[in-house]
């Protein structure tokens, strides 16, 4: 097995240290390098190839901004993890367009260990040859909404502004009708009905309105494309139920502010996969469907037998090429089998995989949890498998509406 190597650019000692000491935090095979700052880091990487980077935010000359996008063009395979002094939404924002993966202090050492065990778990799925090739036949992939890349910068600007934020996303009127849609689901609570961005933008907050805005930049990419015994509007409304109910469900554990909006945005793309499957390889999805109803299996075990991958790795594949947050990753990637994730953590895929898996049921008046959908395997790992009941009561009290 190749060693996985680990470097650490700043100056927190409990980070140094972690690094020296990693191979006894994630066991042999792995080894773990320093540099004060990014000069140093840059040099480093010149004769050296590695597996993650984790950078201090605080780095000068160059910025954690220059060596995050140094990494980029020269160590793209790299994974790049910023620490940050604080949990606040707005300083963590800045840094999600460089870095796979945000960090707050304080750091445990031990959970930072189980993060980067996952992280290279979800690096070898997406270098399974099947992942390869069936994303190498697609002759053009989808890229980033411009009005989500268009908020991302102007959230980064020292000036940005509700009001600002509001009028690049009212030029859109397709994501603007599908935005307002969710705003104004029950799962947001509103009193009375918003109609208008600027509105929606200070009751939700900028971070919330940037994860949706991104969903339905993606939907629109696909408007057109038939799926095999199901709609556009009903995978839509799915995507809604599942991404704020993940969002309930990370509030309702308690999880930090940058993660509950990963658990929303992890939710609401966790059908990005079944979209591209059914626009770029429509004949094996409907075969695929067809599959699972004969032979009385899930769709993912058709999926992975007519096309040897399934569509959450497919759509994890894709986000992971846009460079959004690993935990909304892992969320779409993991969200049907999260028992694959070989350090569990109470985060984001635990939430996108309980809302899916809830609202699945629902669709299918399940209510045992022998048959059901939840993975009771994992829930036990985390020690919460006697909450299953009371977190079906919680998610079943949310309904949207359109």
């Amino acid at each position: 097995m190749r060693e996985v190597v680990v470097l650490y650019v700043g100056g927190d000692r409990s980070l140094v240290d972690f690094v020296q000491q990693i191979e006894r935090y994630c066991g042999g095979g792995w080894r773990g390098e320093t540099a004060a700052a990014g000069k140093e880091a840059i040099e480093a990487c010149i004769g050296a190839q590695y597996d993650l980077v984790i950078a201090e935010s605080s780095l000068v000359n160059p910025s954690v901004h220059e060596l995050m996008g140094y990494l980029r063009e020269n160590q793209p395979a790299a994974l790049r993890y910023v620490v940050v002094d604080t949990a606040d939404k707005s300083s963590m924002l800045r840094f999600f367009a460089e870095a796979h993966q945000v960090i707050a202090r304080p750091v445990q050492t031990s959970a930072l260990a189980r993060q980067l065990q996952n992280a290279l778990n979800l690096q070898g799925i997406f270098t399974n040859p099947q992942v390869k090739s069936r994303i190498g036949a697609i002759k053009s992939l989808p890229c980033l909404p411009q009005t989500y890349s268009r908020l991302t910068a102007e959230l980064r600007s020292e000036n940005s502004s509700a009001r600002r934020v509001a009028e690049l996303i009212s030029v859109d009127a397709a994501i603007t009708a599908k935005l307002l849609q969710v705003v104004n689901s029950a799962y947001f609570g509103m009193s009375r009905r918003i109609t208008d961005v600027f509105h929606a933008v200070n009751l939700v907050g900028m971070s919330t309105v940037q994860s949706l805005v991104l969903s339905a930049g993606v939907f629109e990419q696909f408007q057109g494309v038939s799926f095999p015994q199901s709609s556009m509007d009903e995978i839509y409304q799915d995507s809604i139920s599942v991404g704020a109910r993940s969002r309930l469900l990370a509030h309702s554990f308690g999880l930090h502010p940058g993660a509950v909006e990963e658990a929303l945005l992890g939710g609401m793309l966790h059908d990005i996969g079944r979209l591209l499957m059914a626009k770029c390889f429509a004949d094996e999805l409907k075969r695929a469907v067809e599959a699972a109803k004969e032979r009385g299996l899930t769709l993912i075990a058709a999926e992975e037998q007519i096309l040897g991958v399934s569509d959450s790795v497919i759509g994890a594949y894709l986000l992971s090429l846009w460079g959004l947050a690993h935990p909304v990753v892992e969320a779409v990637a993991l969200h049907y089998r999260p028992r694959q994730c070989p350090a569990p953590v109470l985060g984001p895929l635990t939430t996108v995989h309980l809302a899916w898996a809830i609202t699945h049921d629902e669709k299918r008046r399940i209510r045992s949890d022998r048959e059901s959908s939840v993975d009771m395997d994992y829930l036990a790992t985390l020690g919460i498998h006697g909450q299953l009941p009371a977190l079906r009561a919680f998610c079943a009290g949310a309904v949207a509406r359109a």
